[in-house]
């Protein structure tokens, strides 16, 4: 796995102890013998609403909330709460991350979404580079 720099500096630059991009979707990283494994914090995530792509040599996972509609057609950010609002910590949009990874195996990606935490696996890409040499 290669360090992503760009996700790190801004997570970094930008986390303030509010609502960060990095505080959106924490993940831990296990790197194992042949695969790395992220468990990704997604509570109260609809597993529908989730989407992971692997192009170029990035996961990017994803995830947008539909809005619910008011009775004037607008899109209603409330959830359909009554009262007015004394503090909001709870982030309701989209939000997305992407991670860097150059030894992946693209067609052996598996991801489960249980009780709020997505579990992507990627299976590193083997090669075996082993070669008899001739001797002349």
């Amino acid at each position: 796995m290669t360090y992503d720099l760009y996700d790190t500096f801004y997570d970094t630059l930008f986390n303030d102890g509010r609502n960060s991009r990095n505080m959106m979707l924490r993940t831990d990283i296990l790197e194992e013998n042949d695969s790395y494994v992220l468990y990704i914090d997604m509570p109260g995530a609809k597993k529908e609403d989730i989407k992971l792509d692997y192009v170029d040599k990035y996961l990017k996972v994803s995830y947008k909330e539909k809005q619910a509609i008011d009775n004037e057609g607008k899109e209603d950010n409330h959830n359909h709460y009554e009262g007015k609002y004394l503090r909001r910590e709870r982030f309701n949009g989209s939000y997305s991350r992407s991670f860097l990874f150059n030894d992946i195996d693209a067609n052996n990606i598996e991801a489960s979404y249980t009780d709020g935490v997505l579990k992507v696996v990627l299976h590193k890409r083997i090669e075996n580079n082993a070669k008899a040499i001739e001797i002349k």
